[in-house]
């Protein structure tokens, strides 16, 4: 898959080193013949290769034999993230995540093979075309299934961005939509970092407040990426683009987002779109969805309000839950996504309302038969 991808997925002409390229066209580590440069990046290149046995293409990555940066701490460092990364995929198995095939080391580089796809990624069918409001929402929950598999196995992504989703036939209403690049994803419980003490990493346009301070981060840092990345869908750009440099990190951590009513040209969302994005870009993580599993009930009443504009798809948030109203939540019932208990229905169709109604006369009925019987018998002569 692209690492970082530049001129829509294709290494720029200028770059050094890119004619000589010391692997296109040769068979490597006697098993993977190159066929195409795919991606460049400072440290690393992405080509696709065909796996001679098998003949099967995949997308192999390699650590830059000649990286453009001559520090040898940087190229230490370089090396760690190539092979957390290369960890981390092992153990993540999910429809949504790219998936690693392979892992080896040639020479001094190491290489993992991951699958091959035809597509683009999410930046380069931004390029062309915007994403419609109900399209934006599938990409999103479709992450977040892919978000919830990484956190349950402890790994937080951290640069959760348009080129590091992909898309294979991206103008299809059923997509499939993949993660990948965990370079600098995180272990919950490790506070080992790869880049220094109190480093900040990640992409800044797209930096949870906590991130841009150095703070601990949770699982919670990512949902704030995917309220960036479902406002840049819907309104075409990332809430503080309007600011340059460091300014955007002191945005994140400072400045109240917009909404997208804010936002000239912004597609029109129903209300309950404006306030999950809302609960996503809190600057407490506290008061965000506590997990990617509330995020994607607040996104099922989401498209809930696209289906039926006439239900109140109002939504609260207690303790990070989300909470709906009985409409609402009998529209879901019997999914995954429940948001509150729904009163049973019986086997006939009937509410439980209804059958406690009916069965409330029948109680009234026998008391007054039994109170007349009483009756008749008290005033019968005996035999």
């Amino acid at each position: 898959m692209p690492d970082a991808p530049s001129t829509d997925g294709h290494p720029p002409p200028d770059l050094d080193g890119v004619r000589a390229d010391p692997y296109l066209n040769r068979v490597l580590d006697g098993r993977y013949a190159v066929r195409e440069l795919l991606a460049v990046s400072a440290m690393s290149r992405v080509y696709k290769v065909v796996q001679l046995r098998s003949g099967i293409p995949y997308a192999l990555k390699i650590l830059a034999a000649r990286p453009t940066s001559g520090d040898p701490t940087q190229r230490l460092q370089a090396r760690q993230r190539f092979e957390r990364e290369a960890t981390t995929l092992a153990r993540l198995t999910h429809p949504n995540i790219v998936g690693l095939v392979d892992y080896g080391v040639v020479g001094d580089c190491p290489y993992m093979v991951m699958q091959f796809l035809e597509g683009e990624t999410l930046l380069q069918v931004l390029r062309r075309r915007a994403l419609g409001v109900r399209e934006a929402l599938r990409v999103v929950d479709h992450l977040g299934q892919a978000l919830a598999a990484a956190h349950r196995e402890g790994v937080i992504h951290r640069d959760i961005k348009p080129s590091n989703v992909f898309l294979n036939r991206p103008d299809a209403d059923d997509a499939t939509v993949l993660l990948f690049d965990f370079g600098i994803a995180k272990e919950q419980d490790d506070s080992a970092e790869l880049t220094g003490v109190d480093a900040v990493v990640g992409t800044v346009w797209y930096m949870a407040p906590e991130q841009a301070l150095g703070d601990p981060i949770d699982p919670r840092t990512d949902l704030y990426a995917m309220g960036v990345l479902l406002f840049r869908l819907l309104a075409g750009r990332t809430p503080f683009a309007h600011h340059r440099g460091v300014s955007v990190l002191v945005a994140h951590i400072n400045e109240a987002p917009p909404t997208l009513a804010d936002i000239e040209g912004a597609q029109p969302v129903p209300p309950v779109v404006e306030w999950t994005l809302a609960r996503c870009l809190e600057k407490d993580p506290g008061a965000r969805f506590r997990s990617v599993h509330e995020l994607r009930k607040a996104l099922a009443v989401c498209r809930l309000a696209l289906d039926h504009p006439e239900l109140d798809t109002r939504l609260e948030l207690h303790d990070g839950r989300v909470e709906a109203s009985e409409a609402v939540a009998e529209r879901l019932h019997g999914t995954e996504l429940l948001t509150r208990q729904v009163p049973p229905v019986d086997l006939l169709g009937l509410p439980e309302r209804t059958l406690i109604a009916i069965g409330a006369t029948f109680i009234v009925l026998g008391l007054i038969s039994a109170a007349g019987l009483a009756a008749f018998l008290a005033l019968s002569p005996p035999p």
